[in-house]
């Protein structure tokens, strides 16, 4: 074959084996040259053609053309080729493209997707031989900043969930799409899109304007995504959208097995960073940045057997900034922000806000939430809406007055660092750190049942002088029952008349406060309790409540615990609780099922993962 590098004899075949290597010869020879249609290749391939880095790369090009192996050549030479030789090797030179392909002779139906697969104008198919990862720029992404590369980035996802590897990698540039790319559905496909870094100055996803949303689709589980700059051009834009509901067969699993990680990622200047629907999913290490919400969990398909809940989310260690705080409806802005109105099974832990955002709005069951730090908070740190069986622990909740100590810079302060807008039952508040509250640090807007309370530290609130107290029990019309409020501490360094703990409904019962400390350094500045009724109810006794933690390494088959609780008796429907304390639990989502007279019969909604630590909070009331 002449073409514009000029001729190149044909080769031998024990040449082309010698310069390949012996530890390729059964992959070329047997995949090859026998007609499969194969185009990976064994890593020996691999090394013999390309070398291990960019540079040695043309070296090894120059030294095999000096061999007679192989012919260099561009894509528009290939596709426009004649005569293809069955035995040569044909090396792209082209920038960003460059590799060998070869001619397989026994294909004469796969599409030409410029990245793996080339078709001539005589209808020959030139495929690419390769190890280990696929590149974007195979495809014809530039990465320039000013090329289109939308077409480019859709046809390597298109072929990556079905290629050997199922690895796709951005190397460094900027990436310019101008409409939504999309993973495209594939049952367990294990798929991992990345970059070297994505932190400032390397590859980056850009958005050209922001008439389309989202930018990323994926509609396949099992899918990957890790060191990824995506960067829109602002609302109603959306950055990463997770939905298996479109898949195009009806597999059971399809619908909400989302089986997905997202860690090691900067996502900003958007609307949504994160918007998923499903369930098990890992956000882990990201940076969200510039938002009006960082991550949202909806509602599961309900189609197909295993429609339900969602359930099963690790967001870990993630960072949010300047993410949205203006306005009324807190369902649309935030940190992180739970749509499912039946979530579940929830760990979200060590995240770092220093935005003025809410941090966490929505559904709270059979959850974890702890040792998040919380700054800048304008509105809450946290609004509870559906709460229980849940642990919040070791938070630290900072509102924004801490870094502004001059009113009205900021308009129309209302923050608080926790509210249940529902009725709360079998909670734990504990170990958790408020501060600069304009108004109360605690508030149970709807009263609840059965929670605890404890070791809890509130220093300055009632900022704005509305007369709320640090922690609000309950509220008019809704009681406060059979709850702790243990060993809070109430800090009042301004010695302004403050109360401390509050409860207004004469029907609260059966609460127990004790241990709890107002300090101020004028003695009687802050009142300790203001309740409807006297803090320690005679009927409620230390030796009929009890409480504790237990743990246990899971098998990945039990899914019933049993834990002694030591009444006597049987504890009535609803005077027993059992929460989730570790992230192992949370993830199997857990509830109290039943109780008899000597145990709490606990149930996991999948048996905790063997090896893995499990923690649970219960507690349980005697019957009256």
């Amino acid at each position: 074959m002449a073409d514009q590098e000029g001729q190149t004899p044909q080769l031998e075949r024990r040449k082309v084996l010698a310069a390949i290597g012996m530890l390729g010869t059964a992959a070329v020879v047997g995949g090859l040259w026998n007609g499969n249609g194969n185009a990976h290749a064994d890593a020996s391939v691999l090394n013999a053609v390309y070398g291990s880095d960019s540079e040695p790369f043309r070296m090894k090009l120059r030294e095999l053309l000096h061999m007679d192996l192989c012919i260099a050549t561009t894509i528009v030479s290939l596709r426009a080729c004649t005569d293809p030789v069955q035995d040569f090797l044909y090396y792209v030179k082209d920038s960003g493209q460059e590799g060998p392909f070869i001619y397989d002779p026994t294909d004469n139906t796969s599409p030409d997707n410029t990245g793996t697969v080339l078709v001539s104008s005589s209808g020959a198919r030139f495929k690419r031989l390769y190890t280990g990862r696929v590149e974007v720029k195979w495809f014809g992404a530039k990465g320039d900043g000013t090329t289109d590369d939308t077409a480019a980035i859709q046809a390597a996802f298109d072929y990556i969930v079905g290629s050997p590897s199922r690895s796709l990698f951005f190397s460094e540039g900027v990436y310019l799409i101008s409409d939504t790319v999309t993973v495209p559905y594939v049952h367990a496909s294990g798929i991992h899109i990345s970059s070297d870094n994505a932190w400032y100055g390397r590859a980056r996803i850009q958005a050209a304007n922001s008439s389309f949303s989202p930018m990323i689709r994926c509609m396949s589980g099992g899918v990957k995504l890790s060191n990824l700059y995506i960067r829109g051009a602002g609302a109603p834009q959306d950055g990463i959208v997770m939905k298996m509901a479109d898949a195009p067969d009806n597999n059971i699993d399809a619908y909400n097995d989302l089986d997905s990680i997202v860690e090691d990622c900067l996502i900003m200047v958007l609307r949504i960073g994160l918007d998923v629907y499903g369930r098990q999913l890992l956000v882990k290490d990201n940076l969200f940045s510039s938002l009006y919400l960082g991550v949202r969990i909806n509602s599961m398909n309900s189609t197909g057997l295993y429609g339900g809940p969602s359930r099963a989310y690790r967001i870990h260690d993630n960072s949010f900034h300047a993410v949205k705080w203006s306005g009324t409806d807190h369902s649309e802005m935030g940190c992180i922000v739970v749509s499912s109105p039946a979530a579940y099974g929830l760990s979200i832990q060590n995240n770092f806000n220093d935005s003025f955002a809410t941090f966490f709005y929505g559904r709270l069951v059979d959850s974890l939430l702890a040792n998040n730090a919380c700054y800048h908070t304008v509105n809450y740190g946290c609004y509870v809406l559906e709460a229980s069986n849940s642990t919040i622990s070791g938070n630290n909740f900072i509102q924004a007055r801490r870094y502004n100590e001059v009113p009205g810079v900021y308009p129309s302060y209302a923050s608080r660092g926790l509210v249940f807008a529902e009725s709360a039952t079998y909670m734990n508040v504990t170990g958790n750190r408020f501060g600069y509250c304009e108004k109360a640090a605690i508030r149970f807007a709807k009263g609840g049942k059965a929670n605890v309370v404890s070791q809890n530290i509130v220093y300055r609130w009632n900022l704005s002088a509305d007369g709320s107290a640090a922690i609000e029990v309950d509220a008019p019309g809704y009681a406060q029952i059979a709850s702790v409020f243990s060993d809070n501490m109430i800090v009042n360094p301004d010695n302004r008349p403050l109360t401390a703990i509050r409860g207004s409904e004469p029907a609260s019962s059966g609460n127990r406060f004790v241990g709890n400390n107002a300090c101020d350094t004028v003695p009687g500045s802050t009142t300790m309790y203001e309740l409807a009724q006297e803090p320690f109810e005679a009927y409620v006794r230390a030796d009929r409540v009890t409480s504790g933690q237990v743990s246990f390494t899971g098998d990945g088959i039990t899914a019933v615990r049993q834990i002694p609780h030591g009444l006597g008796s049987a504890p009535e429907a609803g005077d027993y609780q059992v929460g989730a304390a570790s992230a192992a639990a949370a993830a199997a989502g857990v509830w109290a099922e039943s109780a008899d007279a000597t145990h709490i019969i606990v149930r996991f909604v999948t048996a905790p993962a063997n090896g893995a630590e499990v923690k649970l909070n219960w507690s349980a009331i005697h019957s009256q």
